[in-house]
């Protein structure tokens, strides 16, 4: 039974519906009309030759009873100057039988009965009788109680209220266009999406309406946060399941985002979905950061992810679309109503949905955040926006904000999306100092709380993350405004780059296409890798079992520095063979397998190690003292690896050496195998792990036990049996319940000029 109360249906969405559940009730076509001072009527039909039925919808969701009364007793008056045969009243608004009589009262004899005195239980009635209405206003089902059950039920939001009022608030706004269609298709046919576009065009709005949509069909709903893993942990084949991954490659640069090995993980996890019709993948990312991405990532490089992916462009968007988004905004807005209906005179609203810049993240920030809404102010600031979407934030940043402010946007935007406060104020004094030294500015020592005090709420969010407080920006626009005066203007760029106090801030600034690199920035980028070179590492012992974390190890950044070196033309093998002896100085066995990388690097660019022999003992050294410390197959074949690495360069490998590590695999492997191959339930994974385990036994000379290896052989088929029975398992049901009343639509300027219309406060 459904049961809407209707609040988030602005007028015009009410008055269409109206229509269609009145034309499925009465089997009649109904016209719709332009809205008018004195017209008094919002729908017509005719029974017969001659006849004529008036409709009129009362949108009053959130007003009281009192209020429609009065409205229906000037309709009264209306009437008498208009012939109608029969007068329909359909309102959002609860009647009791009294208020039904007391309104029929009013109305008679243009209404001849109560029954055409239609409230808001006599709707819900109607939509109860005819479901398929309600499918096609999609609004409806966004806020349907079904939907809100199944909402509080899923890991997605935690049972949080809060976000849950937030996703319902945000679902007013929401207009169905051509993307909603094209990823939910992509989801039908190969299970995953990739929804890329450009900041603000609504990406993560389409991933949140398609998600709510597999609620809907009773799908659990799990939000990947930080790391690929989070998934595999909770994968169940024989559940409906949707995983949703946004910004899964960061939200201004790749600021390594992705932990060890994860795009091998994620690509791998898309061919398991790929596979199972049960459970479905969103993942979002600005499309600049993918292409990134594609020469950063050997794996994203080889996979397509161009065919793959939904890319929302604006092109996307219809003028009816376009136009319905400003609609929405405005009508669930709180602009005083003179604002709004100076925008109506001369059709001024048009200027802004015809324009080249329009954007909905624009529209949504001038009509919800916008502080200086009066009637003189709002339209000619809203196209001065457009013109300009820099514009106003220039004008805040440049005449409102201290300096500290200024200067902490300036730091947040070259720090990881979540920044711990202690390492924000860090970084902060360091490039506050620079700036105030520079300029010949005064600096005290509360500029950073005095920055929070007046950022907090409006440009950057403060709160709580487990024990720590962590900032971030509040809007997504803030960010593209503050990267946009970091990454266009040279002396902002080079004042970040020599004030930088962690590897995370070099990388960030330096994954962004710059074209103004010179010599003095080169040099500056170089010296920053010298001072923060062995900043913020974070090891983490158990790396199969990340949650959260990063593992950098210093060989994983002598890879990435000696890439950018490559990449900006700096020739410096001193410095690198300096950082090279570091890592040597700090080796442990976690750094073994980038440190394997890192040779293949530094062979191919043709740098050579003198002490070449020195650092080989020194590592075999690690690997013995580690041995008894392994506990995954994966720690026996890096060290493989690495042994077939040296002995190809002509190292010879002590017998007793070998003899050590065979050992400890035979002593090993067979616990490790079986606790390991245990928790493995995907037959992919279980074909490489097995062609792993194989790989060893092989270097080893060690022949598997048969009786194993059929037992292994055994659970890879049954594993391949049941995929392949689950991907057979649901006959998905594609709804497409789009409104095809705006396929319909042959006159858009006609349509808009009537949607806007119902805005007038007159």
């Amino acid at each position: 039974m459904v049961n809407y109360d209707f609040k988030n249906l602005s007028s015009y969405d009410f008055e269409l519906l109206t229509r269609d559940v009145l034309q499925k009730k009465l089997g009649v076509f109904i016209e719709s009309f332009k809205t008018g001072k004195d017209d008094g009527i919002d729908l017509r039909f005719t029974k017969t030759k001659g006849s004529k039925t008036i409709i009129q919808c009362k949108h009053y969701a959130n007003s009281g009873y009192s209020s429609l009364k009065r409205s229906l007793i000037e309709e009264v008056k209306k009437l008498s100057k208009i012939k109608c045969d029969e007068y329909i009243v359909v309102t959002s608004m609860g009647l009791t039988p009294n208020n039904k009589k007391e309104l029929f009262e009013i109305l008679y004899p243009y209404c001849k009965t109560e029954e055409y005195i239609i409230g808001r239980e006599d709707l819900n009635n109607l939509l109860n009788l005819y479901p398929e209405v309600e499918k096609n206003n999609y609004k409806l089902w966004l806020t349907s109680t079904n939907l809100m059950e199944n909402i509080i039920h899923s890991e997605i939001y935690n049972q949080s209220k809060v976000e849950i009022d937030f996703i319902m608030q945000k679902s007013k706004y929401y207009v169905q266009n051509k993307s909603f269609f094209v990823a939910l298709n992509m989801l039908k046919t190969l299970n995953y999406c990739i929804i890329t576009g450009i900041p603000g065009i609504g990406k993560t709005t389409l991933a949140e309406i398609i998600i709510l949509h597999y609620i809907d069909k009773e799908y659990e709903v799990y939000k990947i946060n930080s790391d690929i893993g989070e998934a595999y942990r909770v994968y169940n084949p024989n559940k409906k399941q949707l995983f949703y991954y946004d910004d899964f490659l960061g939200q201004t640069s790749l600021e390594s985002k992705l932990n060890k090995n994860e795009d091998d993980k994620i690509i791998k996890f898309i061919s398991i979905i790929s596979k199972n019709k049960n459970v479905k993948f969103i993942l979002t990312t600005r499309e600049y950061i993918l292409n990134s991405a594609k020469i950063y990532y050997e794996k994203f490089n080889n996979f397509n992810f161009d065919v793959n992916q939904c890319c929302i462009k604006l092109d996307d968007y219809t003028k009816f679309d376009k136009a319905k988004i400003l609609f929405n905004h405005l009508y669930f807005s709180n602009i005083p109503q003179k604002a709004i209906d100076n925008l109506l005179i001369g059709k001024k609203y048009m200027n802004i949905i015809n324009h080249i810049n329009y954007n909905p993240r624009i529209i949504e920030w001038m009509t919800e955040q916008y502080i200086n809404k009066e009637e003189e102010h709002f339209y000619t600031d809203f196209i001065n926006m457009l013109n300009n979407p820099n514009k106003i934030w220039g004008h805040i940043f440049d005449n409102q904000l201290i300096n500290p402010s200024k200067n902490l946007l300036v730091v947040l935007s070259t720090m990881p999306d979540l920044t711990a406060i202690d390492n924000l104020e860090l970084s902060f004094n360091k490039y506050n100092s620079y700036i105030c030294d520079k300029y010949g500015i005064d600096r005290n020592r509360d500029d950073f709380n005095k920055a929070l005090k007046q950022l907090d709420g409006n440009f950057i969010k403060i709160t709580q993350k487990g024990n720590g407080i962590v900032i971030s920006f509040s809007n997504p626009s803030i960010k593209d405004f503050i990267e946009l005066k970091v990454y266009q203007n040279k002396n902002e760029y080079l004042e970040c780059i020599k004030s930088v106090v962690y590897f995370r801030q070099i990388r960030i600034l330096l994954d962004r296409d710059i074209n103004f690199i010179n010599e003095k920035i080169k040099r500056n980028i170089l010296e920053s890798f010298k001072l923060v070179y062995k900043s913020d590492r974070t090891f983490c012992c158990d790396y199969k079992n990340i949650i959260g974390k990063e593992i950098d190890t210093l060989s994983n950044r002598l890879i990435y520095i000696i890439e950018k070196m490559n990449k900006f033309n700096i020739k410096d093998d001193k410095f690198i063979l300096e950082l090279l002896s570091q890592i040597i100085d700090n080796f442990d066995f976690y750094e073994m397998e980038d440190f394997l990388r890192l040779l293949n690097i530094l062979s191919k660019n043709d740098i050579e190690i003198s002490n070449f022999k020195e650092i080989v003992d020194l590592i075999i050294n690690v690997i013995v003292d580690f041995l008894y410390e392994i506990e995954y197959i994966e720690e026996f074949n890096i060290i493989v690896k690495y042994l077939e690495k040296i002995s190809n360069e002509g190292y010879y490998i002590e017998k007793n050496v070998l003899e050590s590590i065979e050992q400890c695999y035979y002593d090993k492997k067979t616990s490790i195998i079986e606790n390991e191959i245990s928790n493995i339930d995907v037959a992919d994974e279980l074909s490489e792990y097995i062609e792993l385990c194989n790989y060893i036994n092989d270097y080893f000379g060690i022949i598997y036990d048969e009786s194993q290896s059929e037992a292994y052989k055994l659970k890879l088929d049954e594993l391949i049996e049941h995929e392949q029975e689950i991907s057979g398992y649901e006959d998905y049901l594609y709804d497409e319940y789009r409104d095809s009343r705006i396929d319909e639509i042959s006159n858009y300027d006609t349509e808009i000029e009537n949607m806007f219309d119902s805005l007038n406060g007159s």
